[in-house]
Order: structure tokens, then C-alpha cells, then sequence
């Protein structure tokens, strides 16, 4: 099988996004692919990511210099449209060359998306795509929001199979698509292709010593107000020496404006593999979702890619997330974290104080995270993807 496939960001450059590309594929040995991504920072030559036969790598981007903060009008959101026909001549010259069997989108890479939907329809090649996100509605800017308004519908329609990160979100498009047949719409959890960590197997929680509470990722709307009861919940237990450690890009005194400051806060940097360390040395992992109300789609239809890291760290979870999100469910229904669903820094208090004297508890949450592992193993995702994709090409 020879396989194109569309997404901003690839292996080696790392980011939730490519590691969940990488994943997904790792396992083809027998798949040729042929990569249409944007981003520079990596070789424009062949390249080997390890896990396949040949991976030829095209790269479409906005030049750098466009990026400038200094412009007083977004010009890249204005000008990536422009590189559409750059990018869907390019995808024409894979076609010519390479005879690909069918073309697999990462959405929302919009312009990408875009352009593999035209050049599928021109070349009369399947088109498979994979939400990791909502697509119209998420976008930035309302040029955006109107540009994949008017291609959404038609991607939905013209794509043999779409698969998407949840089961909410899959809903979310067969209410918003009921003409288009659902049988078509398919979840396929987020893969990871990290292994357990066997060597907290017999780690407790010992009250009497410095207790780490540990979250990393990105910090924005859809982990805030989260983080920030966190804090509170923290100043407000007393009988604990409790730490508390943001691995995150965000900076310190923007965290603090947010009134996400105390001295028991450190914020740090990590490459990918310091922060897994960071996540198997930690006592409690957080993994926040804001209440900002079940009309705000991007908490309530994500799961956060951390959530693979965080199962296989053999670290207890504690998740505060509201119960109408899919993360308050998913946690809900598989009991791999401690679940706080109300919107209330004591109950956090409480669920932390409960955790750290319960080691019967911490047991149960980390065996609980490990049958998850299960659900998100990269080999059993792949292996669904390949079963989809022989059946439909």
C-alpha cells in the first residue's frame, strides 16, 4: 500500500500532534508513505522515521519572516490560503510520481485537509481522514471559521472513512451531518507507543515527606480554571508539604497574573523525555479540563493527549474535569484516575488528602490507568486503521 498522507507536524519534531502520527504508522512495514507537512524544522530530504520502507517528505509553509508578531494584521492567516494551489500541485506531482492508493488527512490542518479533499476528488483517490480535533468551529480567525464552514461539509461527504479522537466529538458530526451515512464515522482512540513503567509497581505516597503533584502540557482556557483550583486547593490543606510542578512552555509571570502563583509552585522546561521522568518521579499526576460549560466544544469533545503519558507513568491520576466533557466520563467509566467533577477547590482538597492516605487507592488508580494502556496501544489503534483502510481502498 502506498499511502499520502497530510499533517503539519511529523516524527522527528515533537508534539502531540506527530506523536500521534508516528503511532499510528509505526507498525506498516509494508506501506510506502509520502508526507505533505508544513513544518521547516524538519529535513526536506528523505528521511527515516524508523518504522517504514521509504517516506518521501514534501514541506508547504508560510515563510518565516510572514510569522512576525510585528504585523499589525494576521497576513498568515490571509496569506496560507494562498499556498493552496502550492500545495495542491505538489500533492499532483506525489500523484504522477509515486501512484499513491489513497490519501490520509490529519484534521484540522485546514489548508492541508483542504487540499487533499481537491486533489482526491481530481485524481478520483479515497480520501480517509482523522480528526483529532473539531475542525470548523476551532478556528482562530473568522476567515478561517468561514473557509472550512464552506469545505466541511463537502470533506464529510466525498471521504470513504472518517475517524475521529472520541466517541463525543463522532456524535457532534453525525448530528451536525444527518444526511451524510454515519456507518462511515468511526472512533479510533489516540495511539501511543510508550510502554509502562513496571518500576513504581510497589511506589506509596508517604504523607511524612514532600509530596509532588505533577501537570504537563500546555496551559491555556481549557486547563485554567483547573490548574487555578488546583492552586487554591493546595493553600488550603495545611497538613502536607505539597509541591507543585507545572512542566510547561507558559511562562511563570503569566502563570502568575492568571493567579496561578505560591511558593510551593515551580515551573519548569522539559524535553519529551525529561518530562516523562518528571511524570514517573511525581506522586500525583493532574489532569485538568476548565469548567467552561458544555457548549464549549473544545473541552468537552478532547482528550488530552497528556493522558497517554500520564498511564503509563505508574504514577496515580487525579482528573478535575466537569462530568458533561468526555474526559469527566471517560474517567468516569474506566476509573484510571480519581475523578473530581465539581467545580470546587474542597472537593479537590479533600479527593488530594484522600489520595496521599490511601495506598490501597493509589494501587487501584495505577492498575486501572495500565488495562487502559490497552485501549491506546499503538499496535492495537494501527492495527484498526489497517483493517479500515484494506477494506475501503
Amino acid at each position: 500500500m502506498k499511502l499520502m498522507i497530510t499533517a503539519y507536524n511529523i516524527p522527528p519534531v515533537c508534539n502531540a500532534f506527530s506523536n500521534v502520527v508516528g503511532s499510528l504508522f509505526k507498525d506498516w512495514e509494508y506501506c510506502e508513505f509520502f508526507f505533505i507537512t508544513g513544518d521547516k524544522r524538519v529535513s526536506t530530504k528523505i528521511i527515516d522515521l524508523n518504522f517504514i520502507i521509504s517516506n518521501s517528505q514534501y514541506v508547504c509553509d508560510i515563510p518565516p519572516y510572514l510569522r512576525k508578531k510585528s504585523f499589525r494584521i494576521n497576513l498568515p492567516v490571509y496569506l496560507e490560503h494562498l499556498l493552496l494551489p502550492l500545495i495542491i500541485l505538489k500533492m499532483l506531482y506525489i500523484e504522477i510520481k509515486e501512484k499513491p492508493d489513497a490519501i490520509f488527512a490529519m484534521i484540522p490542518t485546514h489548508i492541508y485537509i483542504i487540499s487533499s479533499f481537491v486533489v482526491a476528488k481530481i485524481c478520483r483517490l479515497p480520501l480517509f481522514c482523522y480528526l483529532v480535533d473539531e475542525w470548523q468551529l476551532t478556528r482562530p480567525h473568522w476567515l478561517q471559521r468561514s473557509v472550512a464552514k464552506f469545505f466541511e461539509s463537502k470533506v464529510m461527504k466525498f471521504s470513504r472513512n472518517i475517524f475521529f479522537m472520541t466517541d463525543t466529538l463522532k456524535d457532534i458530526y453525525i448530528k451536525r451531518y444527518p444526511q451524510i451515512n454515519c456507518n462511515k464515522f468511526h472512533t479510533l482512540p489516540l495511539p501511543t507507543d510508550l510502554v509502562l513503567n513496571k518500576r513504581n509497581i510497589n511506589k506509596i505516597i508517604n504523607p511524612a515527606e514532600e509530596i509532588v503533584i505533577c501537570f504537563t502540557g500546555a496551559i491555556y482556557n481549557a486547563q485554567k480554571q483547573a490548574i487555578y483550583n488546583l492552586v487554591k486547593a493546595i493553600n488550603y490543606i495545611k497538613s502536607y508539604n505539597i509541591k507543585l510542578q507545572l512542566i510547561t512552555f507558559a511562562d511563570k509571570e503569566v502563570l502568575q497574573r492568571q493567579g496561578i502563583q505560591g511558593e510551593f509552585i515551580e515551573v519548569l522546561r522539559a524535553t519529551r523525555s525529561e518530562v516523562i521522568g518528571y511524570q514517573r518521579k511525581a506522586d500525583i499526576l493532574f489532569l485538568p479540563m476548565s469548567f467552561l460549560g458544555d457548549k464549549d466544544i473544545v473541552t468537552t469533545a478532547s482528550i488530552p493527549s497528556k493522558l497517554l503519558e500520564y498511564i503509563v507513568s505508574g504514577t496515580p491520576i487525579l482528573v478535575h474535569a466537569p462530568l458533561y466533557t468526555f474526559l469527566g466520563k471517560y474517567t468516569k467509566e474506566k476509573e484510571f484516575g480519581y475523578l473530581v467533577s465539581e467545580n470546587s477547590f474542597v472537593k479537590l482538597a479533600e479527593a488530594i488528602e484522600e489520595m496521599i492516605l490511601n495506598p490501597d487507592l493509589q494501587k487501584k488508580l495505577v492498575k486501572r490507568a495500565e488495562e487502559l494502556y490497552t485501549i491506546h496501544n499503538h499496535k492495537n489503534v494501527s492495527k484498526q486503521l489497517w483493517e479500515y483502510l484494506n477494506l475501503n481502498i
